[in-house]
């Protein structure tokens, strides 16, 4: 038998929120050896059971060589871009390796290329050349359609600048959109845009301000129809992540500076943050704040979903903030974020790779799982890249095992849960404003599963975790506040 307890709820601005009852239900069942084990060794595929799905892994080891890199897809087919140029189909099996395209910031500290697929399979790239982090990069621009010769090929279109080694392109067919980092006051930075089209490189200007941008922590950079939308880190001083939008157009600087909107979730530093655009326009991001994952969705300009906690706990390193990745299936109703679990090192230099899904669009999320594959953070800079193809995402990182770039492969199946036998009610007490203390008795491997009904029944929303280690979670927020409560396992 498990013995849990402790159930705690939490205070804001000194009112207690509270639950009238809380219904817990058990289900039956021996974990099944894949699930104990997951991460342990996942080099063939496995069938994992979750809470609300199968999810099938397959691994592939040492896909390509380099440590940063980027890449993107049109279907089946995977551009990466790092020392080489690679084309891979969806099992990693490598199509075309071309040396003439080369990405010469491989240093820890250099972030990644950039690289974007248009719908029509223009691959648009940005790399580095010669020159270092500290005095900046000759930047180049090649592009090609795939299964073609290149058009353009190492085009310079930067001038080494300081700190100018963050890059990130958007493809509007033929033409593309690219940004960089410059150095305004220490880490301070702003972002030069550029149109690229016809073979010329022209420049769209920079931001204004270096008040919402640190080249520390990283931007990202999405299209969708004629507007780009980007997310920007600024860890310091009081921590945020900016979201901004603009049309693709001669304004679009200006634009996206006056659009800009802050976001806050979780303690101390924000930053390294992550954007994918669903089929329908949605825009979803992540973000890192202290050793957490932030979840938010923004629809039309307005926001769905605000500072939704995916993960926590994810342990110390110099900067601390959550280091993460998403991909969004088309209809946006299944997410999938990846979050690093750092070792305590400065770097976050050996990291467990952990994910979590979810199949509400982002309202609730599966407690995160490892992976079983360590990665090296490199202050973030060296993230691991997620992307969706039909039913299946394709999760890109630097694999500290082989040194080299792997791929893992996960399909989500149809629920498999089984159902509730029995509720247990309790506590017996219709209403608390203190700490709750639940104890109850489970088989070995049971689910658990709760309902909550609170004095603002509307205002109250909860989920249900369920961690590998046999702990479980539930999740639990009323207004903008949201708070995760650990139900511990005591003995057996």
């Amino acid at each position: 038998m498990l013995i849990l307890n402790y159930l705690h709820f939490f205070m804001k601005r000194n009112i207690f929120y509270f639950v009238s009852f809380i219904v817990l239900l058990v289900v039956p069942g021996q974990e099944s050896s894949a699930q104990r084990n997951v991460g342990k060794d996942l080099l063939a595929k496995e069938e994992v059971p979750a809470e609300n799905g199968t999810y099938t892994f397959d691994i592939k080891q040492g896909v390509c060589t380099g440590l940063n890199f980027d890449v993107e897809n049109i279907g089946t087919r995977f551009c990466l871009a790092t020392n080489k140029y690679y084309e891979l189909d969806s099992v990693g099996t490598i199509l075309l390796t071309d040396e003439s395209v080369v990405d010469k910031g491989q240093d820890g500290y250099d972030f990644g290329p950039a690289i974007a697929v248009s719908p029509d399979s223009t691959v648009h790239l940005v790399s580095r050349g010669s020159g270092n982090k500290s005095t900046g990069f000759s930047l180049l621009y090649s592009k090609k359609k795939i299964g073609h010769e290149w058009q353009v090929s190492n085009k310079l279109v930067g001038r080494p600048i300081v700190r100018n080694y963050i890059v990130d392109i958007v493809a509007s067919g033929d033409s593309a959109i690219y940004g960089h980092s410059h150095e305004v006051n220490d880490v301070n930075s702003t972002i030069h845009f550029y149109a690229l089209k016809n073979g010329q490189c022209d420049s769209l200007g920079a931001f204004r301000s270096s008040s919402y941008f640190r080249s520390d922590s990283d931007f990202r950079m999405k299209v969708y129809k004629d507007s780009m939308f980007l997310v920007t880190g600024y860890p310091w001083p009081d921590g945020s992540v900016f979201y901004m939008h603009g049309k693709l157009s001669a304004n679009l600087p200006k634009d996206l500076e006056s659009s800009r909107i802050p976001y806050k979730g979780g303690l101390s530093r924000k930053g390294q943050p992550d954007v994918s655009i669903d089929g329908r326009g949605t825009v979803h991001f992540t973000y890192g704040a202290k050793n957490a994952v932030y979840y938010c969705s923004v629809r039309q300009n307005k926001g769905i979903i605000t500072n939704t906690l995916t993960m926590n706990e994810l342990g110390d390193w110099h900067m601390s903030y959550g280091l993460s990745s998403l991909a969004v299936s088309n209809d946006g109703k299944t997410l999938l974020v990846v979050g690093l679990k750092t070792d305590g090192s400065k770097l976050a230099a050996n990291s467990d790779i952990l994910w979590a899904i979810s199949t509400d669009a982002g309202v609730s999320w599966t407690y995160p799982k490892s992976l079983g594959v360590s990665t090296s953070g490199w202050e973030g800079r060296c993230r691991p890249r997620l992307l969706r193809s039909g039913n299946s995402f394709y999760l890109f990182y630097y694999d500290n095992a082989v040194k080299k770039i792997s791929m893992a492969i996960m399909k989500f199946g149809p629920s498999s849960i089984s159902k509730a036998v029995a509720p247990v009610i309790g506590p017996d007490s219709p209403a608390h404003n203190n700490p709750v203390e639940i104890v109850l008795g489970a088989e070995s491997g049971a689910r658990l599963f709760f309902t909550t009904n609170g004095s603002n029944p509307s205002a109250f929303g909860s989920a249900q975790y369920t961690a590998p280690s046999g702990f479980y979670y539930v999740k639990a927020r009323v207004g903008d506040q949201e708070k995760m409560f650990k139900i511990s396992q005591i003995g057996s």
